[in-house]
């Protein structure tokens, strides 16, 4: 029997995803509340992965080793590919990890659960009115956004800057949800 190769099953897949976009993306359809859900950090694999990432850092303390850790999960968010669809499919954290790709907001959701997951109970993923994703916290009274495309960091004037070129649509994560729209 002939072996089809992998360009033609590629093209085949293809077809088929090009004739079911719209059923799938009706199927992967999410409410805020199962969106706002997948940025917890309370899942064994998010702690899991997190613990593994930051192992390096001895008798980590939120207080001493936070930045330091922050700089670890950038490093592993950067080895993750963009890949964007033209309808909507959600992978799990697992997923993305096994994989290292995921959609611009697959990748935000990580980085904020697993930032949640070191200590920071404000961080926030951020989507402005361009649909740019960016991930927001505090640490010591100091306001932080990263850029999860870039993995650049932005404080102070920096931030405000970026927000009134492009303002905050809504933000969200486990524990809240805020629109901005009106």
């Amino acid at each position: 029997m002939d072996e089809i190769d992998a360009v033609i099953k590629i093209k085949f897949y293809d077809l088929v995803i090009a004739r079911y976009k719209d059923l799938i993306s009706e199927k992967e359809t999410k409410s805020i509340s199962d969106i706002r859900q997948k940025c917890s950090p309370y899942n064994k694999f998010i702690e899991n992965l997190s613990k593994q990432i930051t192992t390096e850092i001895k008798n980590y303390e939120y207080e001493n080793n936070f930045l330091q850790a922050l700089e670890k999960i950038l490093e592993y968010i950067k080895t993750i590919k963009v890949l964007e669809l033209n309808f909507d499919f959600w992978l799990s954290e697992k997923d993305i990890d096994n994989l290292k790709v995921g959609t611009k907001m697959d990748k935000s959701i990580l980085l904020c659960s697993l930032i949640r997951s070191i200590g920071s109970g404000n961080c926030v993923v951020v989507v402005t009115k361009s649909k740019t994703n960016y991930i927001s916290l505090e640490y010591k009274n100091d306001r932080y956004v990263i850029n999860q495309e870039s993995g650049s960091i932005l404080k102070g004037e920096d931030i405000e800057q970026l927000f009134e070129r492009d303002a905050i649509d809504y933000s969200f994560s486990d524990l809240s949800y805020e629109d901005y729209s009106e």
